[in-house]
């Protein structure tokens, strides 16, 4: 008598009974072609106070920018975006509130080129900061180095990794999955932090009216010195701060392979302590600050 073999079945059958659901997975990434073009509108809020011998210090930042980015260039190891700052708005308060407007006014305008590497999705470099910031600023020496401590091809380069990539995960996720990336935060000539985050893929959640792919990050800090005074007339030796609140979430369309949203939230309070004439002093830090960014396929008319 023929015999049969029951035991592949056998299996099918226990694991279609199980009533689980396979869970499905999603690919994050960009699906960006040569010509492209897409624009980012960001808001934010700062609010900062600053102790000194005693004496508070508040300064506080609106702001609101348009970015358009056109794909120049795409290969499968390369993918250059020239991005352009269609528009910058900022409204201050508090000292510096000035010379805030001054360099919002004077950035508008600036052409940078960012260039992906969308393999490791990672944001390999950023070109045209730098010598835009020396141009700009020719008549302004102090300005000048200052800003070039804040607005650099790095600090630019960190940010956009932020904002464009370092979410992003280079395998398939599903619901629940769980994957960390490091990032930098820039503070220019006050230093800045090293970043250790940790991003869950929440599956599909509304947003904008449509079904998104969402995935919360949690963020922790590390202060970091400066590596240079930037124009400053004194020199940071050390710092200490924790950051009660570093938390955002990202809405990515995985359909359309682009970012739809993102949301930032930082709270870091803590101390610096500064070197001037052979004398230190400690300086109390407190930041809050939270922005708001949307990808838009036009430029927002109101800007």
């Amino acid at each position: 008598m023929r015999q049969h073999n029951w035991r592949p079945f056998v299996l099918i059958l226990a694991v279609l009974g199980t009533g689980t659901p396979v869970r499905a997975q999603v690919q994050l990434e960009w699906k960006l072609r040569e010509g492209d073009t897409f624009y980012l509108h960001t808001t934010g809020t700062t609010r900062q106070t600053l102790k000194l011998m005693g004496t508070p210090i508040q300064q506080e930042f609106e702001t609101a920018s348009v970015d358009r980015y056109k794909v120049v260039k795409k290969t499968s190891d390369q993918i250059v975006l020239e991005k352009t700052i269609e528009s910058m708005k900022v409204k201050a308060s508090g000292q510096g509130a000035d010379v805030a407007d001054q360099m919002a006014q004077k950035v508008k305008g600036a052409v940078f080129l960012v260039t992906l590497d969308p393999r490791t999705n990672m944001v390999t470099k950023v070109d045209g900061v730098s010598a835009f910031v020396k141009k700009v600023f020719a008549d302004n020496p102090i300005m000048q180095k200052t800003l070039s401590a804040t607005l650099s091809d790095d600090s630019v380069r960190d940010e956009q990794q932020n904002v464009l990539l370092g979410y992003l995960f280079d395998k398939p996720v599903r619901k629940g999955d769980k994957w960390t990336r490091k990032s930098r935060i820039h503070l220019g000539p006050m230093g800045g932090f090293a970043t250790d985050g940790e991003f869950t893929y929440q599956g599909k959640s509304p947003a904008n009216g449509a079904p998104l792919d969402r995935i919360d990050a949690a963020w922790t800090l590390t202060y970091t010195l400066p590596k240079e005074k930037g124009g400053l007339p004194f020199e940071i030796t050390k710092g200490k701060f924790n950051a009660p609140t570093a938390k955002g979430t990202y809405w990515f369309d995985s359909s359309a392979g682009k970012l739809v949203q993102l949301e930032r939230q930082y709270t870091i309070k803590g101390t610096i302590t500064m070197s001037t004439l052979g004398q230190e002093m400690e300086m109390e830090m407190e930041m809050d600050q939270s922005s708001k960014i949307r990808l838009l396929d036009q430029a927002p008319k109101s800007e």
